[in-house]
């Protein structure tokens, strides 16, 4: 039964529109950091998220990866495999 929720989930993910799954992963990123991005700073290239901000706030960013990208996973964004 897992694997059919799976596969179930990959359509879920192509349903998104690019707006929303940043919007998505911008409230992640703020629940674990408490920083409050902008969407024009997030942008997503394949399995990659690419985060333009301040040195600060990278890394911080970078200092709780593990946790965002299990964030991601619960949130439907599994393909995401990388923060840069």
């Amino acid at each position: 039964m897992k694997d059919l929720s799976e596969y179930l989930n990959k359509f879920k993910v192509t349903l998104f529109k690019n707006e929303d799954k940043i919007e998505v992963m911008r409230e992640i990123i703020n629940t674990v950091t408490c920083l409050d991005l902008k969407p024009n700073d997030i942008s997503i290239k394949g399995d990659c998220v690419y985060i333009q901000a301040t040195p600060l706030y990278k890394n911080e960013i970078f200092l709780n990866k593990k946790k965002i990208i299990e964030k991601f996973k619960e949130k439907n964004l599994s393909y995401i495999t990388e923060l840069r």
